[in-house]
């Protein structure tokens, strides 16, 4: 509720760029002064019209007034001051920054660079070397020495990168193969390797790569449009293939699904008879989309090779067992712009989209000035070295402070970082002193820069600091108008029965006939029920003593309902009768025979309390807040510059 009421105060959430008035004291609230540009940029973003008039300004201005003396006094009553307050604004705040703190062209680069790549296949070989990211420094140059190496075979023809596979590479997986891994499009790679892989031509020898896995060469043997995804539903006979009796017993019974389909029966018949794969026999056969590598390939390339909706393979066979495959859809890539939001929450989830942070990170460096202290990082590193790449928290702890860098001016010393990296040491034994160098020490400057970025960007924007005001005022409104008004009417049960009573011709039924429908069992019934009607006006009878006389003999002959109707209302039995005490023409709708007695009209009166609290209490809410503005008015003595004022109008 109270985001929404922030949303009704200020409009929507929307950079807009105010205008390039000098800032000049616009009102006095009491003793705080408001700046026109605060004004200004409320204004327009709760304008729809470009065009400013002094009739428009003026309009407004008694809108504005009262916002803000209702915030005066929030700030009077130190609300702005309670943690619940600062809490939540700081939440604002925090969300406010976010689009601010991205690099959004290294975003969109990425976003478009990944669309573009998906739509190519690539059939892919690689050599691998491993090296993990925290190897010993003398191990990781050996690995890219060989790799090295062997790269300079392969460019000089003494080896083909095939050979070079089968006798070097240490994917042992793809090395039998000649390093062949297959086809892969964007998204199923590592970042780096994909990127290069997606940069060479047919043929062409790639540079060294580094993964966590190590470091590859990598060659595209071919090209092609993506396949994208695909929609099938399938028959599959189980068969261990080592299991020779089995596999002629399935392949038989493949062969039999095969025949029915041909001679005409449906796939979702000869599905639920032959299928063995009972998660989706109930669902004719049908399976999840799927892409390439995400099924084994014999399965793969008879879905694919499908290509009209209802078309069916032959029978194949795969590790599994037997299959026939029905093709459904074919999945084709979305444009760029209706893929692109969903592409993008894809990527987010990704480690690669730690490159766009990193990106952030690099323009900050440059931005502000980024200098580092590389001598006292170059001490550390040495020190790890002579320990066998381990340090412990206490030495961590026991070194003098220094200055570690400086973002725009500022000094950021050693202790804070080794507090950092202390609370993140879970042990006081020796630890490896690589997730410190490489992990640790880059995000703590990035963090820093960002908070730094984050500190300063009401400096740095003013747009962002008139948004930042906005919600604190209108979280101190919304709690401020809560204690004075909504909260108020809500307890304050006498004032509110005060405020009815002084009030209650504001909440009048207009004049309303009471009227008895009665709904009887058939036509000899109803025939007794209108002699006796007459009763019902002239008060002879009351309600309870007709129903009585008429169910005497037989149970529910007749049911009674009142109620009350105005003029307006929309019933059926009564919309043909005179607006008077009467019995009305006898509707037989539904298997239901029914008529409606008008016993009474009855004047205009107020409405009780109960049967208006709404609207009550909505005016009562009014009213405390035009006594409470009135109040405000008398407390704060509010000056306007008009002549600042009008210098915004441009018609």
């Amino acid at each position: 509720m109270k985001k929404g009421i922030i949303s009704v105060v200020f409009g929507l959430f929307i950079f807009t760029a105010f205008g390039q008035t000098a800032d000049k004291v616009v009102m006095k609230v009491g003793n705080e002064d408001v700046m026109l540009s605060e004004f200004e940029f409320i204004f327009k973003k709760n304008s729809k019209n470009n065009i400013i008039t002094k009739e428009a300004l003026d309009e407004y201005l008694e809108l504005f007034t009262v916002f803000k003396l209702k915030v005066k006094e929030a700030k009077e009553l130190k609300m702005d001051t309670a943690k619940s307050f600062i809490s939540e604004l700081n939440g604002y705040v925090k969300q406010l920054a976010v689009p601010y703190l991205k690099d959004r062209e290294a975003e969109n680069k990425m976003v478009k660079e990944t669309y573009d790549r998906l739509q190519k296949d690539l059939k892919i070989r690689h050599i691998l070397i491993r090296s993990k990211e925290c190897d010993a420094p003398k191990d990781t140059l050996a690995a890219l020495a060989k790799i090295q190496n062997i790269r300079k075979e392969i460019a000089s023809k003494k080896i083909t990168f095939e050979e070079a596979a089968k006798k070097y590479s240490q994917d042992s997986t793809s090395a039998v193969n000649g390093g062949l891994l297959g086809y892969y499009t964007a998204l199923s790679l590592v970042y780096p390797f994909e990127s290069e892989a997606y940069r060479l031509k047919v043929g062409e020898l790639s540079n060294v790569v580094r993964t966590n896995y190590g470091y590859h060469l990598i060659q595209v043997d071919d090209i092609r449009p993506a396949r994208g995804k695909i929609k099938v539903a399938h028959i599959f006979i189980r068969a261990d293939k080592d299991n020779q009796t089995q596999v002629e017993i399935s392949s038989k019974r493949i062969q039999e699904a095969y025949e029915k389909l041909k001679a005409g029966e449906s796939f979702e018949s000869v599905v639920k008879t032959f299928s063995d794969d009972y998660n989706t026999s109930s669902k004719g056969g049908e399976l999840p989309p799927f892409g390439i590598n995400q099924m084994v390939d014999e399965f793969e390339e008879a879905a694919f090779a499908l290509q009209t909706p209802g078309e069916y393979s032959k029978p194949f066979q795969t590790r599994y067992g037997f299959h026939i495959v029905k093709l459904i859809e074919k999945i084709k890539l979305p444009s760029f712009e209706e893929y692109k939001n969903d592409l993008t929450k894809t990527l987010q989830k990704q480690k690669r989209w730690d490159v766009t942070k990193q990106s952030m990170i690099e323009k900050l460096k440059k931005e502000y000035g980024f200098v580092e202290n590389k001598t006292w990082i170059q001490k550390l590193d040495a020190e790890a070295s002579k320990n066998g790449e381990k340090v412990t928290r206490d030495y961590l702890l026991s070194l003098p402070d220094d200055k570690l860098f400086e973002i725009k001016g500022r000094t950021y010393r050693t202790k804070d970082f080794i507090n950092y990296v202390s609370n993140k040491i879970a042990s006081d034994k020796p630890v490896d002193y690589c997730p410190i160098r490489k992990l640790y020490y880059p995000q703590y400057i990035g963090e820093q820069l960002l908070a730094y970025k984050e500190e300063n960007l009401p400096n740095e924007f003013p747009e962002f600091k008139m948004l930042v005001n906005e919600y604190r005022d209108g979280i101190l409104l919304f709690n401020l108008m809560d204690q004075m008004v909504w909260g108020k009417s809500m307890k304050d049960t006498i004032g509110l029965k005060e405020f009815y009573e002084k009030n209650k011709n504001n909440y009048m039924w207009g004049e309303r006939a009471s009227v008895i429908i009665v709904d009887v069992k058939d036509d000899k019934v109803e025939a007794q029920a209108r002699k006796l009607a007459p009763n019902l006006i002239n008060g002879k009878m009351t309600k309870d003593q007709f129903a009585a006389k008429l169910n005497k003999k037989v149970k529910d002959n007749v049911i009674l309902l009142d109620g009350l109707y105005t003029k307006d209302d929309k019933n059926s039995l009564i919309a043909g009768m005179a607006w008077a005490p009467g019995i009305g023409p006898t509707e037989k709708k539904d298997n239901k025979i029914r008529f409606a007695v008008i016993t009474a009209i009855i004047p205009p009166q107020p409405k009780s309390l109960k049967e208006a609290k709404g609207m009550v209490i909505s005016d009562y809410q009014n009213y405390l807040e035009q006594q409470w503005i009135k109040e405000l008015k008398s407390k704060y003595k509010v000056e306007v510059n008009k002549d600042v004022l009008y210098s915004l109008i441009n018609f």
